[in-house]
Formats: C-alpha cells, sequence, structure tokens
C-alpha cells in the first residue's frame, strides 16, 4: 500500500492501533461519551477510545467494565464482535484522487436495570464508510446477575405459546401503525423467537431491539419496540424480573 504523505500514513496506523483485536485502548472513566443510566446500575468504569484522524475521519468505541468476570467476558465479546465486523485492513478508505474518504465508526452504550441484580445492557453503533448514508445497529442483553445467566425471551416469558400467539399481531400492528415503509412481520418474527436475547428490561417494561444491518432510512424506526408493564403482565410475562411497584397512600 503506498502513501500519498505522511499524514496518510499515520492516519491508516492510528485506525488499525484502534481497532485491532484484542481492542481498544483503555481510557479513564471521566470520558465525554457518557451513557444513559437507568435504574440501579452496579458500579462500572467506561472503557474505549475517541480518536479523530480527520475532520470526517474518527473512530468513537466505550464499553463499560464492571469487575464481574462473566459480564466483562460478555462485554469484551461486543466489542470485539464491532471491531471484527468493521474490518479496517484498508481502512481509512480514499477516493480517486487519493484523498481520505468519511469514515465513521461509533460503538456507545446504554445501561438499564430494571431491579437490583438485573442488568440491561444495549449497544448502539454507527458505520459510515461512504455513499448516502451510514448504518446504525442497536443490540442489546440481559443478565441475571445472581445466576449469571444470559435471560431469553421464553425466560421472561415462561408460558412461551400462549404469549407468542398474542406478541406476533400486537408487534405487527405497532410496526404498521408507526410507519408503512417499516417491513410488518419480519422482525416481529425475528425479535420474538423463544431463544432470542436482544431486549434489555428497565423499571417500565421490556424494549426489544432489531438489528437493523443494512436497512434503509424509513426502517430505521423499526430498530426498537417497547411493552410497558400492563402489557407485559397481560401477556403472562414473569413480573418477578421487575421491582414491585409501591401504591401511594391517598
Amino acid at each position: 500500500m503506498r502513501f500519498q504523505s505522511l499524514f496518510e500514513f499515520f492516519a491508516a496506523l492510528l485506525c488499525i492501533l484502534v481497532l485491532s483485536l484484542p481492542g481498544v485502548a483503555a481510557a479513564d472513566g471521566n470520558s465525554d461519551e457518557q451513557p444513559g443510566i437507568s435504574g440501579p446500575v452496579p458500579a462500572f468504569q467506561q472503557r474505549g477510545e475517541a480518536t479523530r484522524l480527520k475532520e470526517n475521519v474518527y473512530v468513537n468505541i466505550h464499553y463499560p467494565i464492571f469487575g464481574i468476570a462473566f459480564l466483562d467476558k460478555a462485554v469484551r465479546e461486543q466489542v470485539d464482535g464491532f471491531i471484527k465486523r468493521n474490518d479496517i485492513a484498508s481502512f481509512p478508505p480514499k477516493d480517486e484522487d487519493g484523498e481520505l474518504t468519511p469514515c465513521e465508526l461509533v460503538l456507545g452504550y446504554d445501561l438499564y436495570a430494571s431491579k437490583p441484580g438485573i442488568l440491561s445492557i444495549a449497544f448502539s453503533d454507527w458505520v459510515y464508510t461512504g455513499g448516502t448514508h451510514g448504518h446504525p445497529g442497536y443490540q442489546a442483553f440481559t443478565y441475571d446477575l445472581r445466576s449469571k445467566k444470559r435471560l431469553r425471551l421464553k425466560d421472561v416469558f415462561p408460558h412461551w405459546d400462549p404469549a407468542r400467539e398474542k406478541l406476533v399481531p400486537l408487534l405487527k400492528d405497532f410496526i404498521e401503525s408507526e410507519d408503512t415503509n417499516c417491513p410488518s412481520l419480519e422482525p416481529a418474527d425475528r425479535m420474538i423467537a423463544p431463544d432470542a436475547t436482544n431486549f434489555y428490561l428497565d423499571s417500565n417494561g421490556l424494549t426489544l431491539a432489531y438489528g437493523m444491518g443494512y436497512a434503509p432510512p424509513p426502517e430505521w424506526l423499526c430498530s426498537s419496540i417497547s411493552l410497558d408493564r400492563e402489557t407485559l403482565e397481560e401477556l403472562g410475562a414473569d413480573m418477578r424480573y421487575w421491582e414491585e411497584r409501591q401504591e401511594t397512600a391517598r
């Protein structure tokens, strides 16, 4: 590979150093890229790297470390998966004149806890390597910290078959009401498989996350669908995954 200048050489080198396995370099927990936090989330430190190589060429990766071995391993796998999916052997891309073209790789996260001991991490990413628009990604997972178990939908809905019968039309109607450009049943089918783990729990209910991949922008509205606690109870969800609500005295 030939480089037109020392800048291009160091730009490519920096991008490779930041993204190559086994992972990004550690940064202190005082980054400006702070996650959203909801509920009794356990203590954590933020790690990651934010590197701007040029005005429109940058990498921004952040993730939490909890000091809980099995959980940190799961987080690390998510980060490494993002890095591996976005192989940067040929990054940053260049145009016909050899100039660096836009290259944006962003990975962030939010933390949710529906009650102590139940933790959800929702990763969101943005990848742009040229073209009319970039592509978002959305992936969540939820752990029971006491059992060290990654929860599946059939854990949340122990009576799976009757719950699924109600979920399919419910999600289909929701998606179609949001935007007619959204695919109607396909994301619902992916979201509600019994072993599906792509969801998070917060104090208000359950949110299903749909990995959009290379879907066009009109479909991005379908990237998540939330079900409130009342709906979940009607569907037969195990409400022990949420804190009991205290009745307000009248």
